[in-house]
């Protein structure tokens, strides 16, 4: 995607400082700034893309710290924004921090090493944005600006960037660390409906889905293999509320998955990592409801 002059000096600001510790970044010579303090993420006025993203690791959001990729590279996960009585899948800062995902258009960077009063920001350079889940985008880095269409390289480094990204889609997908950990633990390693237990095709899945760290507590969640983690997401396998029971969608009743339907949930042994009846439920009148704001409204629990 042809990018304008603004926008292109704009990049080349980052792209021509990283690694750099500079101050708050004062505007353009031709008045665009580079950052905004209100926002995390910023889309100047106008555009569709975002052209930056600032991290506090003090701040709101528990952004991840990056982690080496590669010579010279690395990749970190960036929190959405999520603000009071907005829809975050809706945002418009997300939605533009999305479109550079899309669009392969690269982002600006800036992480605060030093609070106020004298503020303080380490220049990441440029990142591409990779993937956008669980509320979480993954930026790698660094890049160039004309890095969007290039094609490999003759020693294959771009086949090992591809492997890395490959690597992180499947950590994604295998759900957050942590509560993939906790699953785990709460399941004793095996499929909540399959019983499998190669810990690598195991993944945690949201009950109700992921609007925020509150989501990923051990009775919003289920331990699923791969494919029936995929069907779960589709509403193609559901569970019965009260039954804690699969059922499936009628077209995959004759289907090789037919051998699931009507089996009770494996439960955990402690009762408060089980999954909630009222968490199934929500999710059974509305599989797109989000997790309340404030999960201590809603008593989480077995009944």
């Amino acid at each position: 995607m042809q990018l304008d002059d603004v926008h292109r000096e704009a990049l080349a600001w980052f792209e021509a400082r990283a690694g750099q510790i500079v101050p708050w970044p004062d505007p353009l010579a031709n008045g665009q700034l580079l950052a905004a303090r209100a926002k995390g993420i910023y889309k100047p006025s106008g555009w569709a893309h975002a052209l930056s993203v600032r991290v506090i690791p003090s701040g709101r959001y528990p952004d991840e710290e990056p982690v080496p990729v590669g010579e010279g590279r690395w990749r970190f996960r960036y929190h959405q924004e999520e603000p009071d009585g907005a829809d975050a899948a809706g945002y418009f800062t997300n939605r533009a921090l999305a479109r550079c995902l899309t669009d392969e258009i690269p982002v600006g960077v800036l992480w605060q090493r030093q609070p106020k009063p004298a503020v303080r920001y380490e220049v990441f350079g440029l990142a591409r944005v990779t993937d956008w889940r669980d509320g979480l985008f993954t930026l790698e880095g660094p890049v160039s600006i004309g890095d969007a269409n290039t094609v490999p390289d003759a020693d294959g480094s771009l086949l090992e960037d591809a492997r890395d990204r490959v690597l992180a889609e499947i950590a994604q997908r295998r759900g957050q660390a942590a509560f993939r950990t906790q699953l785990l633990a709460a399941y004793g390693g095996r499929c909540a409906i399959s019983g499998c237990d190669v810990e690598a095709v195991l993944e945690a899945a949201h009950i109700v889905p992921y609007r925020g760290p509150h989501s990923n507590r051990t009775d919003n969640g289920l331990l699923l293999r791969a494919d029936l983690h995929t069907l779960f997401d589709l509403d193609l396998l559901r569970i019965a509320p009260w039954a804690l029971t699969v059922q499936l969608d009628p077209t995959l009743r004759d289907s090789p998955y037919g051998e699931f339907d009507g089996r009770a949930l494996a439960l955990p042994v402690r009762e408060l990592d089980r999954p909630s009846s009222e968490a199934i439920r929500q999710r059974a009148l509305d599989p797109a409801q989000a997790m309340p704001s404030d999960p201590g409204k809603v008593a989480l629990r077995r009944s």
